[in-house]
This record gives C-alpha cells, sequence and structure tokens, in this order.
C-alpha cells in the first residue's frame, strides 16, 4: 500500500462515519492539525497513523462514541 493509499483510506473512512477532523483527533488523543496532515499529505507517524486507523474501524455510528 502506498501512501496515497493510506491518506486516502484516513479521509474515505472517516467522511463515510460521518466524523469531523475535530472528533476523530479527539477520540484518538491527537489534534486537528494532525489529522488533517494525516489526509492532505500522509506525513503521519506510523503510531498516529495506527491510533487513527483503529478509531475510526472501531468508531461506533449508532451513538458517535468510540469504542
Amino acid at each position: 500500500m502506498n501512501n496515497m493509499d493510506l491518506i486516502q483510506q484516513i479521509s474515505d473512512l472517516r467522511k463515510e462515519k460521518g466524523i469531523s477532523r475535530e472528533k476523530l483527533a479527539a477520540a484518538c488523543g491527537l489534534t486537528a492539525q494532525t489529522i488533517y496532515r494525516a489526509e492532505k499529505t500522509g506525513k503521519v507517524t506510523l503510531t498516529n497513523y495506527n491510533k487513527i486507523l483503529k478509531t475510526l474501524l472501531s468508531y461506533d455510528t449508532t451513538n458517535n462514541s468510540s469504542l
């Protein structure tokens, strides 16, 4: 998987679940700027990418909370 795939994966999952960057950032303990950077440039550490992806995959859209 290349960098552009990772960028697209984060953005697509976030939008699919209807989560703002701010809510996603709060749910995974990062800043909204980090989420923005991950989606726009892919310049994010592997640790932060894993936090973002894990949060997105476990996000419960029925009650808008992270599991």
